[in-house]
């Protein structure tokens, strides 16, 4: 006969005796759950930038879930007063803490006013992910133009043609042509690349041309694109769009984008890129000697043609000899920190923030260097990150928040307790980020103080409290029965719930 002491275990040992008989059904619920929380949890929700703007400013609308990506999303509406500006900013902010992960997917279409007064955002609809989303509208204030503001600068694909392709297009004679843009050459292991795949058709091409199968074209094709050797921050072009209308060698071409994408190498190993090709359906018009015009066709066939990318290379280089050389992250970035109170009472515990922002692989920042000290006692951080991906490059922050609790009276510089080192892009060497902030602690001396007893005798205490007596398990059948009744009500109002959403 078995016996266990404390009732109050019965239903721990009841509940694993339960899961060893039905593990494997168990299991399936739990992997059930897991692949439908992400559709119950998702969340769609619109921001605006702000109600008010000046004639130099850009206005944001924004779409955000939470929980899932934006996989699909229909285009955005044409606002009287505004321009919208090709593509999206896609954002992914996420958070940890102690081993718990929020995730946050943003996709933002940027408009630049073209005129002062009042604009009205009417209430539109959009598709995100399969589901029709609708929104209220609300009203924009443009104000005159803001001399303290820089001009609006509307980024374009054609920036990033290199002088290297631009002479290899004037020998094109094709009215169309694929291309694989790329803005640099040469990088330094770990900065950032960007890489553009776009089809080019010329104001003049009189052949009609259809695209056939793009989606399942591009996925390949970008399959092929990948190098291994890189981090890569996706642009998720989900929908093909208006072409914008750019000028290369003093001809017009509409440009259709299919892959955005930047690329952050790991290793010195040069990153190449193959020759691809994209098939088009293409008719051509066939013309009769004996027609009363030169223009008049007699018949039109559709033909197959595959439109290919010359292959590219990027040189990388590796960084100089430094003892974190293969840790550090590599780009553009500044400090931005909290204010805390200035003076702070020992033993009370206050939040210091961290934030580092710019350009870059954010994905690759690393917590900053702590030197711990025994005036200071200060906890794991509270991480926090934001990756925009539009314009052109990748930029964003990382937010280290702390919870410090001072032990001892004085003045305490920040910056002799966190640093951050990186290389900075901008002068081509070393950098190390350090606050600025001073913190006065006041109070009694608390650094050799004893951890309190009283916090351990709570717990001696309620071993005293419990009970001893041994209880027979097989005396307790209607509690176990009870038991599996409430678990499987549990379970069965679990996936009512999930069927019904």
């Amino acid at each position: 006969m078995k016996y266990i002491c404390n009732k109050s275990n019965i239903f721990l040992y009841y509940m694993k005796e339960m899961f060893k008989k039905n593990a494997f059904y168990f299991m399936g619920v739990a992997l059930f759950l897991c692949h439908a929380n992400p559709l119950l949890s998702q969340e769609i929700k619109i921001e605006f930038s702000s109600r008010r703007v000046s004639l130099n400013e850009a206005f944001t609308i924004s779409i955000e879930s939470e929980g899932a990506p934006i996989e699909e999303i229909s285009a955005f509406p044409n606002i009287d007063g505004l321009k919208k500006i090709q593509g999206f900013i896609s954002t992914t902010s996420s958070s940890n803490f102690e081993g718990e992960t929020k995730k946050y997917y943003i996709k933002s279409k940027v408009y630049h006013p073209i005129r002062e007064g009042l604009i009205r955002i009417p209430d539109f609809q959009v598709r995100v992910n399969g589901k029709n989303q609708n929104f209220t509208g609300t009203t924009l204030q443009v104000g005159p133009y803001d001399e303290k503001r820089s001009e609006l600068t509307e980024w374009t694909y054609q920036d990033l043609f290199l002088k290297e392709e631009v002479k290899e297009l004037i020998e094109l004679k094709d009215e169309a042509f694929l291309g694989l843009s790329i803005d640099k050459t040469q990088v330094y292991a770990g900065e950032g690349f960007n890489v553009i795949l776009s089809l080019y058709v010329a104001e003049t091409n009189q052949a009609i041309m259809n695209f056939w199968e793009l989606g399942r074209q591009v996925e390949e094709i970008t399959q092929r694109l990948k190098p291994k050797n890189c981090w890569e921050e996706n642009f998720e072009i989900n929908e093909l769009g208006e072409p914008a209308k750019i000028n290369i060698n003093g001809k017009y071409y509409y440009q259709y984008i299919f892959y955005q994408a930047s690329f952050f190498p790991l290793n010195t190993e040069p990153v190449i890129f193959p020759k691809v090709g994209l098939k088009m359906k293409v008719q051509n018009q066939l013309r009769s000697e004996s027609a009363d015009t030169p223009d008049k066709a007699i018949d039109s066939l559709s033909i197959f043609k595959t439109f290919y990318t010359n292959p590219k290379r990027v040189e990388v280089k590796e960084l100089p000899k430094h003892p974190l050389r293969d840790k550090v992250a590599v780009g553009k970035y500044y400090l931005s920190e909290n204010k805390p109170n200035p003076k702070q009472n020992t033993g009370d515990d206050f939040v210091y923030e961290l934030r580092i922002i710019g350009e870059g692989n954010i994905s690759a920042i690393q917590e900053p260097n702590l030197y711990k000290k025994p005036d200071f006692e200060i906890y794991s951080p509270y991480v926090q990150q934001f990756i925009n991906r539009g314009q052109n490059q990748v930029t964003g922050s990382k937010l280290f928040r702390y919870q410090v609790i001072p032990k001892e009276a004085g003045k305490y510089p920040l910056k002799t307790y966190f640093e951050w080192i990186y290389f900075n892009l901008n002068t081509q060497s070393y950098d190390t980020l350090r606050p600025s902030e001073i913190v006065e602690v006041v109070g009694e001396n608390m650094r050799n103080a004893e951890i309190s007893s009283t916090q351990l005798n709570g717990f001696y205490a309620r071993i005293k409290a419990e009970e001893n007596q041994l209880i027979s398990l097989d005396q307790e059948k209607n509690s176990k029965m009870w038991i599996e009744i409430c678990v499987f009500l549990l379970i069965t109002a679990t996936l009512f719930l999930i069927y019904r959403n």
